[in-house]
């Protein structure tokens, strides 16, 4: 099997959640929020981690209600899709992230109770928790 590096992104207009992961191990891990500017991130954050992982296919989240909505978040993170698929020239899939936020703030919470988590929780942590989530179910979904 080739080895194969995947990264997952939780597009926010204001945060974007980053993860990454690898086919090896199938365990995908939170890498960090990127600022974004009324949605726009600065390219050179995402240029250095595609330098750094060179990771094969990128994975986003899809609110799965928005996707028929012309002027939707569904619009603007395929735009940023497609952006980051002629830019690093790699393939693009998509996954319904349908509560992603939610289930990642509530995991975040369960590690903070058992002490793996020591600091209070940080947006950020969120938004890299719920890429985390994305990439980790759709990982699951291609072994299936």
């Amino acid at each position: 099997m080739k080895h194969e590096v995947y990264i997952a992104f939780d597009y926010g207009l204001k945060k974007t959640g980053v993860a990454i992961a690898q086919s090896i191990t199938k365990t995908a891990s939170p890498l960090l929020s990127l600022k974004m500017n009324n949605g726009e991130p600065d390219w050179e954050d995402i240029d250095s981690i595609f330098e750094n992982f060179k990771p094969n296919c990128a994975i986003f989240g899809m609110p799965k209600k928005q996707i028929n909505e012309a002027n939707s978040l569904a619009k603007r993170i395929n735009n940023f899709s497609s952006k980051i698929e002629k830019r690093y020239e790699i393939s693009i899939r998509f996954i319904n992230e349908h509560l992603t936020s939610k289930i990642a703030k509530d995991k975040l919470k369960e590690q903070r109770q058992e002490g793996i988590l020591l600091r209070q929780i940080k947006k950020g942590q969120i938004d890299s928790m719920a890429a985390t989530i994305i990439l980790q179910e759709w990982m699951n979904r291609e072994e299936e």
